[in-house]
């Protein structure tokens, strides 16, 4: 079920990158020749950066990844997986692609993995965890292909809206081994039983149509796939951003994640921007992606 109707833009990211992503997307296109599956000389040469869209990391047609090697790559090189939102139901990784570029721009010597994982529509086999099999598959993946693309372990994942509340899922409760080493959600749920939500007829339907279930009637799945929840003192550090006039992500959530985060001793930065709601403007993107970028650069 579609439910975006009923809600534009429920928990999906949808920035408005405009002008000052179309800058930086046309200063990144000169920066330094990639090259596609179908290039043979010098492959996966790691002094040259290389580009591989669609790249297939498991069995279904939503299990591929765009994935972007630097130039002058090596074993030190630095990992970050994009996750895309869209009320888990909708989205693609191409929606991230100015995030994308404009990160790789602030910090071209990291590879970056844009994801697609299964979309949840109400049927066996797309409810929750599969969006957790997905990442635990391109995991895997790039671990078999290390060697090959000559990069490091060292990995952070970074989401956006529903991205953003899988990643910090994942990274809490789903990282063993402990191979995300950070984790970055922007404007991501965190907490299911917040009252705003169990109560909230639209959430409940998107609940369910991820879940299988309303809180009503398994308020303890709901309990379990709230990252709030899960942090434990083993939880990697975290970094957050919100907007305090966010209409789908209550301040609320992102509160009793900082609780929980600073209970256990966990690093974490709180990023609230005070005039924005669900989908931030250029200027806080400008703010935002350079924050991020020093975050992962400092504890990957």
């Amino acid at each position: 079920m579609a439910l975006i109707k009923y809600l534009p833009a429920l928990l999906r990211q949808n920035f408005a990158l405009t002008s000052f992503l179309a800058i930086f997307l046309f200063t990144l296109g000169g920066c330094s020749k990639e090259l596609s599956d179908d290039d043979n000389v010098n492959d996966y040469n790691p002094a040259v950066a290389k580009s591989m869209l669609d790249e297939s990391y498991g069995g279904t047609s939503r299990q591929v990844a765009n994935v972007y090697l630097p130039a002058n790559r090596s074993a030190a090189t630095k990992v970050v997986i994009m996750l895309h939102g869209g009320s888990w139901a909708e989205g693609d990784k191409s929606d991230m692609t100015a995030v994308v570029n404009t990160f790789r721009l602030q910090w071209p010597e990291a590879a970056v993995i844009n994801m697609n994982y299964t979309l949840a529509n109400n049927t066996v086999g797309t409810y929750h965890p599969a969006q957790m099999n997905d990442i635990t598959t391109l995991l895997n993946y790039v671990r078999d292909n290390r060697s090959k693309w000559q990069i490091g372990e060292s990995t952070g994942l970074v989401g956006v809206s529903a991205g953003g509340h899988l990643a910090l899922l994942y990274a809490y409760a789903y990282n063993t081994p402990k191979r995300i080493k950070t984790v970055v959600s922007i404007v991501g749920p965190t907490d299911f039983s917040d009252p705003i939500y169990t109560g909230n007829f639209i959430f409940q339907t998107v609940a369910a149509n991820f879940l299988g279930k309303t809180w009503a009637q398994d308020p303890d799945l709901h309990r379990s796939v709230s990252p709030a929840l899960r942090v434990t003192p083993a939880s990697p550090p975290t970094f957050m951003a919100y907007g305090a006039l966010d209409p789908i992500v209550p301040l609320s959530n992102a509160t009793t994640l900082r609780n929980n985060l600073t209970a256990k001793g966990i690093t974490h930065t709180y990023v609230e921007y005070a005039t924005e709601g669900h989908e931030f403007t250029d200027p806080t993107i400008v703010n935002l992606i350079p924050r991020v970028t020093t975050f992962l650069k400092t504890h990957l």
